[in-house]
């Protein structure tokens, strides 16, 4: 409830920081409490987890406001991170590391470029994000590349770690992957929907990139860490 409102009225470096290590540290807090937390009720951090993924994923749908809609996408991860984490099982607790990993990468990436367009235009509405395509090619194209990263388009290192978490969801119940398969649905919905208002238009906006070689490298590290969780 409060990370929307603070990603929302923080400025971009305040919401990298955010995005890309404070979350890292609740979650390393979770692990750190894991052994001691009563697993009898164990039924209870599942739903828990399954309403932050299908009413975060809903909420984004709705939202105008493009770092709203990054903030409650970071949250659904967090709830797929924590049923990752509850699942007894040796791979659920590896690639929930994993997809915290993976989720440092692409939402600081979202959110820094998000940035630099509200830097560029003073505004941060999805419909004026248009002509992205005709302004900065490498740009669009990056933008492109973090958001299907967001949504686990292979090979991203999304994707790895909730194929295994999903494959442990239809282990435990029919009705998780159900819940899971929903939640697929959606998010592929807003974020196609987010491309594409990216890429149509005709206007020009002059978009200024200071960082932008550091922005291609930490793309292609988003998709490098693949390969490191194939071992």
């Amino acid at each position: 409830l409060w990370l929307p409102k603070a990603h929302v009225e923080a400025p971009t470096s305040a919401s990298i920081i955010l995005a890309g290590l404070l979350l890292k540290l609740g979650t390393a807090g979770f692990l750190r409490i894991l052994g001691s937390l009563n697993f009898t009720f164990n039924n209870i951090w599942v739903i828990i987890s399954f309403l932050g993924i299908i009413i975060g994923s809903f909420a984004c749908v709705f939202q105008r406001d493009s770092k709203s809609l990054a903030a409650y996408s970071s949250i659904t991860h967090i709830g797929f991170l924590l049923l990752a984490l509850v699942f007894f099982t040796i791979s659920g607790k590896s690639r929930g590391l994993l997809l915290m990993l993976a989720h440092g990468y692409t939402s600081t990436l979202i959110f820094y470029l998000i940035g630099e367009f509200y830097h560029s235009t003073n505004t941060r509405i999805i419909y004026f994000f248009n002509s992205f395509f005709s302004s900065n090619v490498f740009f669009s194209i990056i933008f492109a590349v973090v958001f299907l990263s967001n949504i686990g388009v292979p090979p991203s290192a999304s994707f790895i770690s909730e194929f295994i978490v999903v494959s442990n969801s239809v282990l435990v119940g029919s009705i998780l992957f159900f819940i899971v398969f929903i939640y697929f649905v959606v998010a592929f919905y807003y974020s196609l929907y987010f491309i594409a208002c990216s890429f149509v238009g005709k206007n020009f906006i002059q978009v200024e990139l200071f960082s932008s070689g550091l922005t291609y490298f930490i793309c292609l590290m988003i998709y490098n860490v693949f390969w490191l969780s194939l071992f």
